[in-house]
């Protein structure tokens, strides 16, 4: 018997001792003394005083000498524990079989960094799938998806767990690929452990002989490590080799099985995925059990209700729910229902962990998410096509939707697309602190390329957008930049640019990008907000875009010639000499004292443009019988056709 590891010789100590197990810290100490740390350097990585270490370790020694009956010191270890075990190698006693026997299971599994599960909650439902897939359906791969913080892991480890219990692997091996990495040196590190440390030679047949050979389970985490940040599910430069690993385990013939975990999908197991498949992916959810376990063991006071609020708030992500339930400890002396109305959702641990998700996004999925979180109640496919400025192909926007969704940042329920509530907070703060940046550098983009609100939308989502999104820009802007009547100045200035007359001719205007788009609405939708007066304004020329007017007194305000789109308007008409519907009944036409000729789309209330028809007060206005065409007639007869 040949004892190579800490565990190993931890496994004789817990048998020796019984009941009297070793504390935590000794563990760590008798960890780090076999690995050659110095004391120094053991009390650097624990956290604790140096001269306790020594005292820890001289009493742990101490008692290991009395154990095993020989000698034992911190420079010794491996010698001390390599003499014992040739004792019990020649020993015929019942103590020292059980012992044999232990290092023998050891030897067959290895946790690596695999976390230690003091406690487990829930997930029933998904265990006995993942049980189901591997044990009885003999799967070749198996794969836990889901966002960050969600339970992967954990999730993993518990059923790895389990299945060591019942003894059904020969070889079970859990390996992070958290720092990525090389294959080459992952094929090493399991080939030496699947063949007991018999074989060194590293390539990828040796590893597809010892899968065949035996039946193991490898587990293998953190697989979004090795994948493009830029390109979802491709692998990065210098990794392609595991896409033969993936080919080797899903594609030949073995009796073991691979369990990996990763925030997105590898892309060589889409056509790989099926009902009948040995390959199943697992889309890992929240999980409510796990909410109130954690919540329960932070003995967070709250009523059931409170409780359930918190963990919907949050998707009941465990990560996130313990991240929380440490402020709410520490913030508002455990007092739930005081977290719950202060009315905020994304701490700073949460933030880092949705940074990484969000820093290996696409400049276009990053807009695509910064639309779902506009829209707050989810959109589908055709919607966000409409929306999209400039126009992007239909296939380009599937193939992103596909992407994020892939990443486990967004959800999908009847075909429409959302994300998460602690997403959707983090991607609209996102989205205001981009905006806000670019309008200080006064260089704006994102105001050009997204609608900060939809005038089109119903009311109550019009009013989260209101709240979530203009209001919170609005104040930070001005302790930024100054009062309110800076910002409406500056707003006012930025529309005049807009104006066809007013664009440099000199240099391309980042203003002069987006004819088509929300760059006007959403300056206009801020002054708005800021009631500003826009008695007398000129926003002639101008393309408005979702600009909400409904409630907004427009007197003297001069829209000659404006392109407007998915706009909402006041009702109330003054001055109105002439009037026309369509054929159809779809579109109003209208002409007054102004000689502006004003089109409104009837089944929307959309104000779809605005012409200056005559240079004096317009009396008459008819379709043609197809509804193409209209003509107007002016105060002196002048007959003009649209």
């Amino acid at each position: 018997m040949l004892i190579t590891t800490s565990k190993e010789a931890l496994a004789i100590l817990d048998r020796l001792l019984d009941a009297q197990a070793l504390t935590q810290i000794q563990e760590f100490v008798f960890d780090r003394a076999w690995e050659g740390d110095s004391y120094a350097a053991i009390a650097e990585r624990s956290g604790y005083d140096e001269d306790y270490i020594k005292a820890v370790g001289a009493r742990l020694w101490k008692s290991i000498s009395q154990l095993l009956e020989i000698r034992v010191s911190k420079n010794n270890l491996r010698s001390a524990f390599g003499q014992y075990a040739r004792t019990l190698r020649e020993s015929g006693n019942q103590i020292g079989l059980d012992i044999r026997a232990e290092i023998e299971d050891l030897k067959r599994v290895d946790w690596g960094e695999a976390p230690d599960l003091a406690c487990f909650y829930g997930r029933k439902v998904e265990l006995d799938r993942l049980t189901q897939w591997i044990s009885i359906d003999k799967c070749k791969l198996v794969a836990i998806l889901g966002m960050g913080g969600v339970g992967k892991t954990t999730a993993l480890t518990q059923l790895a767990s389990q299945l060591a219990d019942t003894q059904e692997f020969e070889y079970i091996i859990w390996r992070s690929l958290r720092n990525a990495p090389p294959l080459e040196r992952l094929l090493a590190d399991l080939i030496l452990f699947l063949s007991n440390r018999l074989e060194t030679t590293v390539e990828i047949s040796i590893l597809r002989q010892q899968l065949q050979t035996s039946r193991c389970l490898v587990v293998l985490d953190n697989w979004e490590t090795i994948l493009d940040p830029d390109r979802m599910g491709e692998f990065r430069a210098g990794y392609e080799g595991y896409s033969e690993l993936l080919d080797l385990i899903c594609t030949t013939a073995h009796q073991s099985c691979v369990a990996i975990t990763s925030r997105e999908r590898p892309a060589v197991l889409m056509p790989l995925e099926g009902v009948e498949s040995k390959v199943q992916i697992l889309r890992l959810q929240g999980s409510s059990e796990a909410t109130s376990g954690i919540l329960a063991d932070r003995e967070l006071q709250g009523t059931v209700t409170d409780l359930a609020e918190l963990g919907d708030r949050y998707s009941n992500n465990p990560l996130a729910v313990k991240i929380v339930a440490t402020s709410i400890d520490n913030l508002f002396d455990r007092d739930v229902r005081a977290f719950l109305n202060e009315d905020t959702l994304a701490f700073s641990g949460i933030r880092l962990l949705l940074d990484r998700q969000f820093q290996r996004l696409s400049e276009f999925e990053t807009s695509i998410m910064y639309w779902l979180a506009i829209d707050r109640d989810g959109t589908t496919i055709a919607e966000l096509e409409r929306k999209l400025v400039p126009c992007v192909p239909k296939g380009k926007i599937l193939e992103t939707v596909e992407s994020l969704y892939g990443r486990s940042l967004i959800e999908k329920n009847l075909g429409r697309f959302t994300q998460q509530p602690v997403v959707m907070e983090y991607i609209t703060d996102r989205l205001i602190e981009t905006a806000i940046a670019e309008i200080c550098q006064q260089a704006p983009q994102i105001l050009f390329t997204h609608a900060l609100i939809e005038a089109q939308a119903p009311e109550y989502i019009r009013a989260s957008q209101k709240k979530t999104i203009l209001a919170p820009l609005l104040d930070r802007l001005a302790s930024q930049l100054g009062d309110r009547a800076t910002l409406i100045h500056l707003f006012h200035q930025n529309l005049a640019l807009l104006q066809p007359q007013n664009r440099p001719v000199t240099k391309i205007d980042p203003l002069d990008l987006q004819p088509l788009g929300y760059g006007a609405g959403n300056l206009i939708n801020l002054l708005c907000h800021l009631q500003a007066d826009l008695t007398g304004a000129d926003l002639s020329g101008l393309t408005i875009r979702q600009a909400y007017l409904h409630d907004t007194p427009l007197q003297q305000v001069n829209f000659t010639n404006i392109n407007s789109i998915q706009c909402a308007f006041a009702e109330t008409l003054n001055d109105v000499y002439g009037l026309a519907f369509s054929p159809d009944g779809t579109l109003v036409a209208m002409v007054g004292i102004t000689g502006i000729l004003s089109v409104y789309r009837v089944t929307t209330g959309e104000w779809l443009y605005a012409i200056a028809a005559h240079g004096s007060v317009s009396m008459g206005i008819v379709f043609d019988s197809a509804g193409t065409n209209l003509f107007t007639c002016s105060f002196d007869r002048q007959i003009c056709q649209w």
